[in-house]
């Protein structure tokens, strides 16, 4: 009878215990509740055409590079002009002392009119001497010395009107002026000293226009010519018949460091002259050569520029932001919303970055569609999210700025959107 009285108690202890555990468990309040969805910042895709560009690196260079020698010798008398300013074609630079020279000159054409005078006296014996010889009045040797002098007197003019014209340059060479309109360097030799053939006074520049010379690749030269004649854009012209490669438009922007956006400060605008005759098998590339006007001179000779060339124009290209995109090996990637704030992934294929923020996707997402690209750390595909656009982030938050009231974050997005989450 014990026993069983044992027994039973002892099941009535087992039978209960897990009403025991459940009962404790209730009177804890539950389990841990489900974290709220992540907040994430979107935005949509959007659409506009975009010209795509081959881009290189280029240098400028002087259209026109005069060296200005002195041509005859002297001492250096005048220098006429400004060094380092804009001299006009034809400008006065520099005078030479010309004084030997004008006296070089003078001599000679005194000695012109001697010798002019010498003719006329040989022609008029030569004439005496025809007639008489005629006569037989004079032998034949008298007659053809006559005839000799004569000849003798003309050549003498004609050296001498050689010589005159030889003074006559040499004269004009004491006075050197510019052959091209351009800026010029500093002088190289100071005023007063003995000049003379082979010496640099000067050099000059012409910079308008300025000639841009860049390498392209073998593949970008062939894209050119096979884009050439179905190019959009209406400034652009097709290949060139005279044989000089092609013709049409391409800009520039004069290096700014490397914190440059690949689209920033391309303000002029040149257009493309030739190519090279040659392909440089070593690198694969050829040159080329295009002119920019560059009337106020703020382009220089022998800087070094960023180049682009317009080759297609896509109509209604998708655009995202550069940073939403993820990598996974070789495949790239965005987070898409659905309307139900669900999470997905989406492989799509990228084409250029333009304006150094926004991707071109060629494939994979349309216009219009959400994607996130903040706060992609905590958003888990197929799960929901919370997005919000970064004014309504702004102001759910209410980010602090400094001081000076300029509006530059000091908490940074995703800092804040993680203190939230916390």
């Amino acid at each position: 009878m014990t026993s069983r009285l044992f027994y039973g108690a002892f099941t009535v202890v087992i039978c209960t215990f897990p009403l025991l555990i459940s009962g404790c468990s209730s009177a804890g309040g539950g389990g841990r509740p489900e974290p709220p969805p992540a907040e994430v910042i979107v935005d949509q895709a959007v659409t506009q055409d975009v010209q795509l560009y081959i881009r290189t690196q280029g240098e400028t260079r002087a259209s026109q590079f005069v060296t200005i020698p002195a041509r005859v010798s002297g001492f250096l008398q005048e220098i006429k002009f400004q060094p380092g300013n804009l001299v006009q074609e034809g400008q006065p630079l520099f005078q030479i002392e010309p004084d030997d020279y004008q006296a070089a000159l003078e001599a000679l054409e005194a000695e012109l009119k001697i010798n002019q005078a010498k003719e006329q006296l040989a022609r008029a014996n030569f004439e005496r001497a025809e007639d008489l010889i005629k006569n037989r009045t004079i032998s034949p040797q008298d007659f053809q010395t006559q005839a000799a002098s004569l000849q003798e007197a003309l050549g003498n003019i004609d050296r001498t009107k050689a010589a005159i014209t030889r003074a006559k340059l040499n004269l004009g060479y004491t006075l050197i002026t510019s052959p091209v309109t351009g800026k010029t360097g500093p002088n190289k030799i100071d005023l007063g000293n003995l000049v003379g053939p082979g010496n640099t006074l000067i050099t000059v520049a012409r910079m308008d226009p300025i000639y841009v010379e860049f390498d392209i690749s073998d593949a970008d030269f062939n894209k050119i010519q096979q884009n050439a004649k179905k190019v959009t854009q209406a400034d652009n012209q097709s290949i060139s018949p005279e044989g000089q490669g092609f013709s049409g438009k391409f800009s520039i922007a004069i290096m700014r460091g490397p914190d440059a956006s690949a689209d920033e400060g391309f303000d002029y605008e040149g257009t493309l002259l030739l190519t090279d005759n040659t392909l440089d098998a070593s690198t694969g590339t050829i040159l080329l050569r295009g002119e920019v006007p560059n009337p106020d001179y703020r382009i220089f000779p022998e800087q070094i520029c960023r180049v682009r060339i317009p080759t297609e124009l896509i109509p209604n290209a998708v655009l995202v932001r550069e940073e939403a995109l993820n990598s996974d090996l070789n495949t790239k990637f965005l987070l898409v919303v659905d309307k139900d704030n669900i999470v997905h992934r989406r492989n799509v294929k990228i084409g250029e970055l333009i304006n150094g923020r926004m991707r071109v996707i060629l494939a994979g997402l349309r216009s219009g569609e959400t994607y996130i690209y903040q706060g992609l750390q905590r958003a888990r595909i197929d799960e929901k999210v919370v997005p919000l656009t970064q004014e309504e982030y702004d102001k759910k938050y209410h980010l602090l700025v400094n001081g000076n009231g300029n509006g530059k974050n000091i908490v940074p997005v995703e800092e804040a959107i993680e203190e939230e989450a916390l």
